[in-house]
């Protein structure tokens, strides 16, 4: 368990003294027996980080620092506090009985009003065939959603789980 924190946060709808949101992508453990769905999840996340890193409004959180972090929890308030994270999209690919799988997005903006701050991208049921034609489509509506997202109004404060440390 850790403390509980409370950051004040920008002005309402603000960006960051950089003029960047800090952006962290996540991928899903790997599938046992299905190394298909992992490519897919990571070609999602590959796809996503780099469309992000081409708008001036992110910052994405680089890869190595988000799995050093994963490997140790993957708690999302946790994953936010050690990253400084403004935005966190967790990818995943789910199978489905028969052939088929659910690929989807899920994006928490942190400092974003409750109505605002969780939503889906993807998560149709496709055929196991059909995930590379998906990847395109889910990446686009994901950045639309963070796009979104981060339009919207702020909260003023947000609480922060801070992992246990020696004042």
């Amino acid at each position: 368990a850790g403390k509980v924190r409370f950051d004040t946060l920008r002005m309402p709808g603000a960006l960051s003294p950089a003029g960047q949101r800090r952006v962290v992508v996540t991928e899903p453990l790997p599938a046992a027996g299905r190394p298909e769905l992992t490519r897919a999840s990571s070609e999602v996340a590959h796809d996503l980080r780099q469309a992000l890193a081409r708008k001036k409004e992110y910052q994405v959180v680089g890869q190595g620092s988000v799995n050093r972090v994963l490997a140790r929890t993957r708690e999302v308030s946790q994953v936010a506090a050690e990253l400084d994270a403004d935005v966190i999209a967790s990818v995943d690919v789910l199978p489905v009985p028969g052939d088929s799988v659910v690929m989807l997005v899920k994006i928490r903006d942190l400092s974003a009003q409750p109505q605002f701050s969780y939503r889906v991208a993807g998560g149709r049921t496709l055929p196991a065939t059909g995930v590379a034609d998906a990847v395109s489509s889910t990446v686009d509506a994901a950045l639309a959603y963070i796009d979104e997202m981060s339009a919207a109004p702020r909260r003023s404060t947000r609480v922060v789980v801070v992992p246990n440390a020696t004042p």
